[in-house]
């Protein structure tokens, strides 16, 4: 069901209110320059419906139950830090921009008690929207660390 409304969303986003379109060509032709026209628009409606997935994934986070979200996203080799940081010692994961972000906090649920997830957040313009998704963000109680602090917050929380 909830792949069914993002592919309802994508035709409104893409096909009836264009949202954003000529951005978001302009910017696939500047990175893509040897790209043919074909290959171009087939890169634009995957980013579309990526974007239409990402929107009601993102939403759909508010009330996922532990055991739906274990299902959706999954993490190899949990043990690893788990074992890393068994004895108090700390652990960074980077990441790449692949998939939804929103639901990276679900680690937490991977992870032993006692090993506290944090994630670095840029506080958004929109008040309304940065309450929310932190909102979404916290759903499985990591830390959540606001950019601007984040170095002496990383700090201190090592130090603790």
């Amino acid at each position: 069901v909830l792949y069914i409304l993002s592919d309802v969303l994508y035709i409104v986003v893409y096909y009836l209110v264009g949202y954003r379109r000529k951005i978001v060509r302009k910017n696939l032709l500047r990175s893509f320059p040897r790209k043919k026209e074909e290959e171009i628009l087939q890169i634009e409606k995957k980013f579309y419906r990526h974007l239409c997935d990402y929107f009601v994934e993102t939403v759909k986070t508010l009330r996922i139950s532990e055991k739906e979200i274990r299902k959706r996203m999954v993490f190899k080799n949990p043990e690893i830090v788990n074992r890393l940081t068994k004895d108090g010692n700390t652990c960074l994961l980077s990441l790449g921009h692949y998939g939804n972000w929103e639901w990276v906090p679900s680690i937490a649920l991977y992870l032993l008690p006692g090993v506290e997830p944090g994630q670095v957040y840029k506080t958004l313009k929109s008040k309304a929207f940065d309450e929310l998704f932190l909102k979404i963000r916290s759903r499985f109680n990591p830390l959540s660390i606001e950019m601007k602090t984040a170095y002496r917050t990383i700090i201190r929380k090592r130090n603790e």
